[in-house]
């Protein structure tokens, strides 16, 4: 079997990757204290020195509301910005692309620290796991949060030296990419 498009750069909606060996996003429990480590620069660095054109890095919360463990990213923190650097040099220095990812649970919030989860939906209707929810009066200003966690994770991203593109056309999510 031959792969002779897999080696060959390839560009989506001009963003250019050395090649089409992309790491998908997973979470490797990396995180500590709820920001990016050394240990998970290097993790990402190895899989860029590997050959990868692309990785996407693990989602991260966009408000500490969404965070339900210190293994996630929580990136409503100004201490995030000092390790995904250090993934942006990691992956960089061998030709890598890298995107961020951002990720909310909406209603399927978890408990942390032994208390129950509140939600963030636009339903009153709880998921099965949980006995809390908000009611409709409360959500417009818990949806701004969120929106406004987004945002502020693009900014934090762009401050990490990773740049902002959209690569899908119509209504899409913005993703996060590498110099």
């Amino acid at each position: 079997m031959s792969f002779i498009h897999l080696f060959t750069p390839y560009t989506i909606r001009g963003v250019e990757f050395r090649n089409r060996i992309f790491s998908s996003a997973h979470q490797t429990i990396l995180a500590d204290n709820w920001c990016p480590t050394d240990e998970m620069a290097a993790y990402h660095g190895a899989r860029a020195a590997g050959g990868a054109g692309l990785i996407i890095i693990e989602a991260a919360r966009p408000h500490s509301d969404a965070v339900t463990s210190s293994s996630y990213i929580d990136v409503s923190r100004d201490e995030c910005i000092p390790g995904y650097q250090k993934i942006s040099d990691a992956v960089h220095r061998h030709g890598c692309r890298v995107f961020g990812q951002i990720a909310h649970g909406g209603r399927i919030a978890q408990g942390y620290g032994g208390l129950l989860g509140v939600p963030y939906a636009p339903s009153t209707v709880p998921d099965h796991r949980f006995a809390e929810y908000l009611d409709r009066l409360h959500m417009e200003g818990v949806l701004y949060r969120v929106a406004e966690g987004f945002l502020e994770f693009l900014m934090l991203l762009q401050q990490s030296l990773i740049t902002v593109s959209t690569l899908c056309p119509g209504p899409c999510p913005r993703i996060m990419s590498g110099r």
